[in-house]
């Protein structure tokens, strides 16, 4: 009898040692939970970082690193043994790499669109229209913010005149907020550069203003002064007559037609 429970005792230990060698060791079972949860974890901070952006270049190889990641993240590392863990370790913590090196690609673009979008909110556009009392007719006009030492685009734009005396509507300076002094450079029909010194930018309202450009040749000095955002009345007059003369024209250019149609119809009807 004893011997009996001695060899049930010797083949209970002997199934022991299967089933243990079957399963893996609880260091192993913690190294492995371990190094899946870093995986996860690096995946989702980089998914994470990724959805603050707006440069999209980058979603592809998510989603290439997220395809492995899954196969990787269904595995139950509790069915394992060591031997098998140890294949998968490295497995894990390379998927984990490759989520902490395009992690930290994505926060250095990230910083980088948060320094662009600090910059952007400095600047401000303020509508104005330019009237030109220089003297001259003028093919370009450009804001030279000294400050920044940036100049703008052309506001008359390629191949346009802004003659004397004339005013340029629907205009937008862009101001930055750092700045705290502006030039304007003026290019005559010769080719002729002017620079125009500017009041204060600053102090055009949010309802717009004009922006008044004068020269004086005997002085060879010029000015860009700040006026309301109205057209001056001498600056419609001017229009307005320049309409009605430009309609006057028209109409004796129409009459003078009228007038050779008769008497080509008259013609026709004496040969006739």
């Amino acid at each position: 009898m004893i011997k009996r429970k001695v060899f049930y005792a010797l083949v209970g230990a002997f199934f022991l040692v299967l089933l243990s060698g079957c399963g893996a060791s609880k260091e192993k079972l913690e190294e492995a939970q371990s190094a899946k949860s870093a995986m996860i974890e690096a995946k989702q901070k980089a998914e994470e970082t990724y959805l603050d952006m707006v440069d999209s270049s980058s979603r592809g190889v998510l989603d290439d690193l997220a395809q492995h990641e899954a196969e990787l993240e269904e595995v139950d590392v509790s069915k394992l043994n060591d031997k098998k863990i140890d294949e998968l370790l490295p497995k894990l913590q390379e998927m984990t790499e490759n989520y902490n090196t395009i992690g930290t690609e994505l926060n250095q673009t990230l910083d980088k669109e948060n320094e662009e979008r600090k910059e952007r909110l400095k600047h401000t556009s303020v509508d104005v229209f330019f009237v030109n009392k220089t003297g001259m007719d003028l093919k370009s006009i450009i804001l030279h913010d000294t400050s920044a030492d940036i100049n703008s685009d052309n506001y008359i734009g390629d191949g346009v005149t802004l003659n004397s005396g004339y005013t340029l509507m629907g205009a937008q300076l862009d101001l930055y907020e750092d700045s705290k002094a502006w030039e304007f450079i003026v290019t005559d029909t010769n080719g002729t550069e002017y620079t125009l010194p500017s009041a204060n930018l600053r102090d055009i309202s949010e309802d717009g203003a004009s922006i008044v450009l004068k020269y004086d040749s005997s002085s060879s000095s010029g000015s860009a002064e700040i006026g309301a955002y109205t057209a001056p009345a001498e600056q419609q007059e001017e229009i307005s007559e320049e309409a009605a003369s430009q309609d006057a024209a028209g109409s004796d250019k129409s009459k003078e037609e009228a007038g050779e149609a008769a008497s080509a119809e008259s013609s026709e009807k004496k040969d006739n």
